[in-house]
């Protein structure tokens, strides 16, 4: 219904159906909201449009990752490193882990770190965690920030005695090369 000109309500659509057995039995109150949600749902074209109504919020931990990393081929030839805060403490008072995990066979190390673990302490971690039992692995996969990721391996290589050599990648390079 709608007012006309004169401020009368004016029926703009006619549409009945036959209650069912069920139905019949709701109080008149159950019966004025079962005929709005009829009502609703033959006019929700009309009331939101043509085109479905959709709202996404992206979400960056449901993003899938650009190029699926290559699946290594021996146990310890790529890491997965990562870290999980907001753990009980423990009697250091450390609430954190950071886990190593080889992504051939899955085998896992973790080791308890405080809230602000730092990139020095992470590389120490390696060191001893995987470095010292297996060897230095081909990758590590990791989700820091570069200069996490550039102070980490600086440190794991002063820690083996190694002098660690960054270049640029190959875009950087081109366009360092173009201007």
């Amino acid at each position: 219904m709608q007012l006309d000109h004169e401020g009368r309500d004016q029926v703009i659509y006619y549409q009945s159906r036959q209650l069912k057995p069920a139905e019949r039995n709701y109080p008149v109150h159950d019966k004025e909201l079962l005929a709005m949600k009829y009502a609703l749902a033959k006019f929700r074209v009309y009331l939101l449009g043509n085109t479905p109504f959709v709202c996404v919020k992206p979400a960056p931990h449901l993003r899938a990752p650009l190029q699926p990393l290559p699946t290594p081929s021996e146990c310890w030839e790529s890491v997965s490193m990562d870290f999980v805060f907001g753990l009980p403490r423990d009697s250091r008072r450390k609430t954190g882990i950071v886990v190593f995990v080889d992504r051939f066979s899955t085998m896992v190390h973790l080791a308890a770190v405080a809230a602000e673990v730092t990139s020095v302490q992470t590389a120490r971690l390696f060191v001893d965690m995987v470095f010292k039992h297996h060897g230095m692995p081909n990758d590590v996969v990791a989700d820091r920030d570069p200069r996490f990721t550039a102070r980490f391996w600086q440190e794991v290589f002063t820690q083996v005695g190694e002098d660690l050599r960054l270049r640029p990648n190959n875009r950087r390079r081109q366009l360092i090369q173009s201007y």
